[in-house]
Protein backbone atom coordinates (compact mmCIF):
# COMPACT_ATOMS: atom_id res chain seq x y z
CA UNK A 1 0.00 0.00 0.00
CA UNK A 2 1.30 3.62 -0.27
CA UNK A 3 -0.18 4.65 2.37
CA UNK A 4 -0.65 3.46 6.14
CA UNK A 5 -4.58 2.11 5.77
CA UNK A 6 -6.33 1.03 2.64
CA UNK A 7 -9.22 -0.99 2.28
CA UNK A 8 -10.07 -3.86 -0.40
CA UNK A 9 -13.06 -5.71 -1.52
CA UNK A 10 -14.31 -8.91 -2.74
CA UNK A 11 -17.23 -11.49 -3.84
CA UNK A 12 -18.04 -13.62 -1.59
CA UNK A 13 -20.10 -16.59 -3.59
CA UNK A 14 -23.12 -17.78 -1.11
CA UNK A 15 -26.31 -20.11 -1.61
CA UNK A 16 -29.31 -18.43 -1.64
CA UNK A 17 -31.54 -21.09 -1.56
CA UNK A 18 -32.24 -24.30 0.82
CA UNK A 19 -31.65 -27.44 -1.42
CA UNK A 20 -30.67 -31.12 -0.13
CA UNK A 21 -27.79 -30.65 2.65
CA UNK A 22 -27.25 -27.35 1.06
CA UNK A 23 -27.94 -24.70 3.37
CA UNK A 24 -28.96 -20.93 2.66
CA UNK A 25 -26.19 -18.43 3.23
CA UNK A 26 -23.42 -21.21 2.86
CA UNK A 27 -20.22 -20.06 1.12
CA UNK A 28 -19.58 -21.28 -2.12
CA UNK A 29 -16.11 -19.21 -2.69
CA UNK A 30 -14.42 -16.47 -1.84
CA UNK A 31 -10.86 -15.43 -2.01
CA UNK A 32 -10.04 -16.75 1.54
CA UNK A 33 -11.44 -20.16 1.32
CA UNK A 34 -13.14 -22.47 -1.94
CA UNK A 35 -16.42 -24.02 -0.14
CA UNK A 36 -18.08 -27.17 -0.65
CA UNK A 37 -19.98 -26.80 -3.68
CA UNK A 38 -23.04 -29.72 -3.90
CA UNK A 39 -22.63 -30.68 -8.12
CA UNK A 40 -26.69 -31.70 -7.30
CA UNK A 41 -27.85 -28.11 -6.34
CA UNK A 42 -28.45 -26.71 -9.78
CA UNK A 43 -29.56 -30.11 -11.28
CA UNK A 44 -33.11 -31.93 -11.17
CA UNK A 45 -31.37 -34.15 -7.84
CA UNK A 46 -32.33 -33.22 -4.37
CA UNK A 47 -29.84 -35.37 -1.68
CA UNK A 48 -30.37 -34.89 2.23
CA UNK A 49 -29.69 -36.45 5.48
CA UNK A 50 -32.37 -36.84 7.87
CA UNK A 51 -33.63 -38.51 10.74
CA UNK A 52 -37.43 -40.20 10.98
CA UNK A 53 -37.41 -38.93 15.08
CA UNK A 54 -39.54 -42.11 15.99
CA UNK A 55 -41.99 -41.57 13.44
CA UNK A 56 -43.54 -43.64 10.41
CA UNK A 57 -43.74 -40.08 8.62
CA UNK A 58 -40.50 -39.30 7.04
CA UNK A 59 -39.35 -36.51 5.01
CA UNK A 60 -41.59 -34.15 3.26
CA UNK A 61 -40.11 -33.22 0.02
CA UNK A 62 -39.27 -29.51 -0.50
CA UNK A 63 -38.42 -29.77 -4.24
CA UNK A 64 -41.77 -30.94 -6.60
CA UNK A 65 -43.21 -32.16 -8.44
CA UNK A 66 -41.15 -35.36 -7.76
CA UNK A 67 -40.50 -37.83 -10.87
CA UNK A 68 -42.14 -41.23 -9.58
CA UNK A 69 -40.03 -43.97 -9.92
CA UNK A 70 -37.00 -41.87 -8.54
CA UNK A 71 -37.34 -41.70 -4.94
CA UNK A 72 -34.25 -43.62 -2.63
CA UNK A 73 -34.31 -43.64 0.99
CA UNK A 74 -30.62 -45.41 2.88
CA UNK A 75 -31.47 -46.07 6.08
CA UNK A 76 -29.87 -48.64 8.83
CA UNK A 77 -27.58 -50.45 6.00
CA UNK A 78 -30.81 -50.93 3.91
CA UNK A 79 -32.10 -48.55 0.57
CA UNK A 80 -35.77 -48.60 -0.08
CA UNK A 81 -36.84 -47.44 -3.49
CA UNK A 82 -40.32 -46.20 -5.04
CA UNK A 83 -42.44 -48.09 -7.42
CA UNK A 84 -43.19 -45.06 -9.26
CA UNK A 85 -46.98 -45.59 -8.16
CA UNK A 86 -46.44 -44.59 -4.55
CA UNK A 87 -45.35 -47.60 -3.06
CA UNK A 88 -42.29 -48.10 -1.11
CA UNK A 89 -40.41 -51.46 -1.57
CA UNK A 90 -36.44 -52.28 -0.36
CA UNK A 91 -34.07 -52.12 -3.49
CA UNK A 92 -33.58 -55.99 -2.92
CA UNK A 93 -37.22 -56.35 -4.15
CA UNK A 94 -36.52 -54.56 -7.24
CA UNK A 95 -35.37 -56.71 -10.60
CA UNK A 96 -35.35 -53.41 -12.60
CA UNK A 97 -36.04 -50.27 -13.06
CA UNK A 98 -35.97 -48.62 -17.32
CA UNK A 99 -36.11 -45.60 -18.30
CA UNK A 100 -38.79 -44.89 -21.02
CA UNK A 101 -36.48 -44.30 -23.08
CA UNK A 102 -35.44 -47.84 -22.78
CA UNK A 103 -31.95 -47.11 -20.81
CA UNK A 104 -31.41 -48.64 -17.48
CA UNK A 105 -32.20 -46.10 -14.68
CA UNK A 106 -29.01 -45.69 -12.66
CA UNK A 107 -29.18 -43.72 -8.95
CA UNK A 108 -28.12 -40.26 -9.21
CA UNK A 109 -25.31 -40.30 -11.97
CA UNK A 110 -23.39 -37.72 -11.87
CA UNK A 111 -21.91 -35.72 -15.13
CA UNK A 112 -19.23 -34.46 -12.80
CA UNK A 113 -18.12 -38.28 -12.17
CA UNK A 114 -15.46 -39.20 -14.38
CA UNK A 115 -16.72 -42.54 -15.36
CA UNK A 116 -20.31 -40.67 -16.24
CA UNK A 117 -21.95 -42.29 -19.83
CA UNK A 118 -24.76 -39.89 -21.08
CA UNK A 119 -25.04 -42.64 -23.12
CA UNK A 120 -26.01 -45.48 -20.76
CA UNK A 121 -26.42 -43.26 -17.60
CA UNK A 122 -29.25 -40.53 -18.98
CA UNK A 123 -30.06 -37.66 -16.19
CA UNK A 124 -33.69 -37.37 -15.29
CA UNK A 125 -35.00 -33.82 -16.46
CA UNK A 126 -38.83 -33.30 -17.71
CA UNK A 127 -41.73 -34.42 -16.48
CA UNK A 128 -41.86 -36.76 -19.49
CA UNK A 129 -39.45 -39.11 -18.54
CA UNK A 130 -41.31 -42.70 -17.10
CA UNK A 131 -39.39 -45.16 -14.84
CA UNK A 132 -40.55 -48.66 -15.25
CA UNK A 133 -39.91 -50.73 -12.03
CA UNK A 134 -40.06 -54.44 -12.32
CA UNK A 135 -40.45 -56.15 -8.76
CA UNK A 136 -39.82 -59.78 -7.59
CA UNK A 137 -42.78 -62.00 -6.99
CA UNK A 138 -42.05 -61.94 -3.32
CA UNK A 139 -41.96 -58.05 -2.76
CA UNK A 140 -43.70 -56.41 0.10
CA UNK A 141 -44.49 -52.80 0.66
CA UNK A 142 -42.56 -50.59 3.76
CA UNK A 143 -44.71 -47.39 2.99
CA UNK A 144 -46.07 -45.06 0.87
CA UNK A 145 -45.03 -42.25 -1.43
CA UNK A 146 -46.48 -38.74 -2.17
CA UNK A 147 -44.98 -37.11 -4.85
CA UNK A 148 -46.72 -33.53 -5.46
CA UNK A 149 -49.01 -31.30 -3.15
CA UNK A 150 -48.84 -30.01 0.44
CA UNK A 151 -48.22 -34.08 1.61
CA UNK A 152 -45.25 -35.01 -0.89
CA UNK A 153 -43.32 -36.94 1.01
CA UNK A 154 -41.72 -40.73 2.28
CA UNK A 155 -44.20 -42.54 5.16
CA UNK A 156 -43.00 -45.80 6.59
CA UNK A 157 -45.52 -48.42 7.98
CA UNK A 158 -43.06 -49.30 10.88
CA UNK A 159 -41.74 -45.93 13.09
CA UNK A 160 -37.60 -45.75 13.15
CA UNK A 161 -35.62 -43.02 14.62
CA UNK A 162 -32.34 -44.03 12.56
CA UNK A 163 -30.65 -41.57 10.87
CA UNK A 164 -31.12 -41.64 6.71
CA UNK A 165 -30.16 -40.43 3.64
CA UNK A 166 -33.29 -39.37 0.72
CA UNK A 167 -33.00 -38.73 -2.61
CA UNK A 168 -35.02 -37.84 -5.19
CA UNK A 169 -35.58 -36.11 -8.69
CA UNK A 170 -37.90 -33.17 -9.18
CA UNK A 171 -39.21 -31.76 -12.20
CA UNK A 172 -36.74 -28.62 -12.60
CA UNK A 173 -37.85 -28.01 -15.85
CA UNK A 174 -41.65 -27.01 -15.50
CA UNK A 175 -42.73 -23.63 -14.97
CA UNK A 176 -43.42 -21.99 -12.65
CA UNK A 177 -41.15 -23.19 -10.08
CA UNK A 178 -41.89 -23.03 -6.65
CA UNK A 179 -38.55 -22.70 -5.26
CA UNK A 180 -35.04 -21.85 -7.58
CA UNK A 181 -31.53 -22.86 -6.22
CA UNK A 182 -30.47 -19.11 -5.81
CA UNK A 183 -25.98 -18.30 -6.14
CA UNK A 184 -25.91 -14.96 -4.13
CA UNK A 185 -22.77 -12.53 -5.70
CA UNK A 186 -22.11 -10.44 -2.40
CA UNK A 187 -19.68 -7.40 -2.33
CA UNK A 188 -17.55 -7.10 0.67
CA UNK A 189 -15.32 -5.06 1.96
CA UNK A 190 -12.35 -5.52 4.46
CA UNK A 191 -10.16 -2.11 5.87
CA UNK A 192 -6.04 -2.65 5.94
CA UNK A 193 -3.81 -0.97 8.91
CA UNK A 194 -0.55 -1.63 8.45
CA UNK A 195 1.60 -1.71 11.03
CA UNK A 196 4.83 -0.04 11.73
CA UNK A 197 7.97 -2.23 11.33
CA UNK A 198 11.67 -1.13 11.74
CA UNK A 199 14.89 -3.49 10.84
CA UNK A 200 18.58 -2.19 10.68
CA UNK A 201 21.15 -4.08 8.55
CA UNK A 202 24.77 -4.27 9.45
CA UNK A 203 26.69 -4.76 6.22
CA UNK A 204 30.73 -5.59 7.06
Amino acid sequence: MSSMSGYIQYVDYTAGSNKGNVVQGQSFNNPFALGNVDPNYTSSKVEKNATAAASTSFWGFDWKPVIPGTVKVTMGGTDYVDDGNGVLYAASDVVEKVLSNGYTAQTAPSPFDPNYNPNTQPLYAAASVTVIVTLSTTAASVGTVVYDGDSAGVTFTAASDTAATIGYNYNNVIIPQNDLPILNAEIKGIPLLARARRIAIYYR
